[in-house]
């Protein structure tokens, strides 16, 4: 939660002696762990430090793939609750890892992972619409939004390497029950 700070109290804070500004700063800093991880990856690490995160990152997605396979492997039916739990799971170590290093391509690359990895597991899934699988159809459509949302924002060369992974996405999703959400949310067939 943010609180507004008063011009005159912004003021006050600047004047005060370094030693006290450094001690205030310490303080504040050390009740937030993400502004740490911020200030820790932007300050001390470098490329090959951002790669170790990426890989990080995609062992936690790995992991709860493998239980969606195992979870697919066992019945012929996977719960669109569970799915969705497992999703938003995923989803959480991308937000954490986009938030502390503000990498967009990563971004991309792991969400399109993600739902090419669920499509290929859990499609069907995907193959009906009803009441059990609402949510999980509306939080997908919102993850390909996102996906579209942050692909905008790339430079065009690294745009046209994701182009044909989004382009089969769209393709699964456009096949699915997916579609109707899409077309709500005008959601190309193809970038």
């Amino acid at each position: 939660m943010l609180v507004k700070i008063s011009p005159e109290l912004k003021s006050a804070i600047l004047a005060l002696p370094e030693r006290e500004k450094e001690k205030l700063l310490m303080r504040l800093i050390r009740k937030d762990k993400t502004l740490i991880n911020q200030l820790h990856f932007q300050l001390l690490e470098d490329e090959d430090d951002l790669e170790e995160r990426r890989a990080k990152t995609l062992k936690h997605i790995n992991s709860e793939i493998n239980k969606i396979r195992n979870q697919g492997k066992k019945s012929e039916y996977y719960n669109p609750r569970e799915l969705l739990l497992d999703l938003r799971s995923m989803s959480g170590f991308v937000n954490e890892h986009c938030l502390i290093t503000k990498d967009k391509p990563g971004e991309v690359e792991f969400r399109l992972y993600i739902l090419s990895e669920i499509f290929s597991y859990a499609g069907r899934v995907f193959e009906y619409e009803n009441y059990a699988n609402e949510k999980l159809l509306r939080y997908v459509t919102g993850r390909i939004k996102n996906i579209f949302t942050t692909y905008n924002k790339l430079h065009e060369d690294l745009q046209y390497d994701y182009k044909e992974r989004i382009n089969e996405v769209l393709k699964f999703a456009h096949s699915s029950a997916i579609k109707n959400y899409l077309k709500e949310m005008e959601i190309p067939k193809e970038v």
